[in-house]
């Protein structure tokens, strides 16, 4: 009997417990409803359907809007300028934070310092990034445009914004400096794990610097590498404010990728449906890598 007692005694505890946790988690759950799901399956809902802006209709026209933007040219051009965004981008931001991470956890005075204002291109807001970059490339009084053209990489009094050749590439370098610092902190967060007996073995192995780097230091950061490519990735895939700030996708287009197109098609054009559309196949592209990265290293590396 006493037994019975204490287990029901536990279950109505463990009911109590359940309970109150729920209660915690409505809040969040309401916030998630509200800020996420709801704006998803409206983006869903509208692009099935043709909304005229003006009379404040719309009408179901079903896959029309996604057979518009397939067909459409400007389409594919947007996609891969947004595919040469997004690799040069990440791919410059590993490296560079990778390389920065290196170099602060050696030992030395000041190194707080040096990792505190190497942080500060990140927590720099992006149109103050924006409006500082293209002040040093302006045509007329931009120093860095000045100094291109004084080693003849640039006419003169022209910026390379204005070049269809060198825009996507000043505008992926600005997101390199922008965004290296979130690598380098992870970065040298996982190094900081890395046992410091295997550098010692390595030494007397008679490994050098370069040999340690390649089979010590890299096999360690794999699993946080494989982590930051795929945050990365999605982050670099739908970002806006910068590229738009710094360019507004052009000139000609030619910077003008997946998410300026949606910003143009709908409150440029006022196709909702087809913005709608171009979203909703975004989405779909960032799902198929999310589980990518699933099925080759496994729901574990999350």
């Amino acid at each position: 009997m006493f037994a019975a007692l204490l287990r029901r005694g536990r279950s109505r505890g463990s009911i109590r417990d359940t309970r109150i946790a729920v209660l915690f988690l409505l809040p969040t759950l309401a916030f998630l409803l509200a800020f996420i799901l709801y704006p998803v399956l409206y983006n869903v809902y509208l692009s099935f359907r043709d909304f005229n802006f003006l009379q404040g209709t719309s009408r179901y026209v079903g896959w029309l809007n996604y057979e518009q933007v397939i067909q459409d040219a400007t389409f594919w051009g947007s996609l891969w300028n947004n595919l040469v965004w997004t690799v040069g981008g990440v791919g410059g931001q590993l490296v560079l934070g990778l390389l920065a991470a290196v170099a602060l956890d050696t030992p030395g005075r000041g190194m707080a310092v040096l990792r505190s204002l190497l942080l500060i291109p990140y927590v720099v807001p992006s149109i103050a990034t924006a409006v500082t970059w293209r002040w040093m490339f302006n045509d007329f009084y931009g120093i860095l445009s000045f100094l291109l053209a004084l080693i003849g990489l640039l006419p003169r009094e022209t910026s390379p914004f204005a070049s269809i050749r060198l825009a996507m590439p000043t505008a992926i370098l600005v997101s390199i400096w922008h965004g290296f610092p979130f690598a380098m902190i992870v970065y040298w967060a996982a190094l900081q794990a890395i046992p410091k007996e295997q550098y010692e073995a390595a030494r007397v192995d008679g490994a050098g610097p370069l040999q340690e780097f390649l089979h010590v230091t890299l096999p360690h950061l794999r699993h946080i590498t494989m982590v930051l490519l795929v945050l990365r990735t999605l982050w670099m895939f739908n970002y806006f404010d910068l590229l738009y700030l710094l360019t507004k996708g052009g000139p000609a287009g030619a910077t003008q990728h997946l998410p300026i197109l949606v910003y143009i098609t709908s409150f440029g054009l006022f196709r909702f449906g087809q913005a709608a559309a171009i979203a909703a196949l975004m989405a779909v592209a960032a799902g198929v890598l999310v589980f990518a990265y699933i099925r080759l290293y496994g729901a574990r590396e999350l």
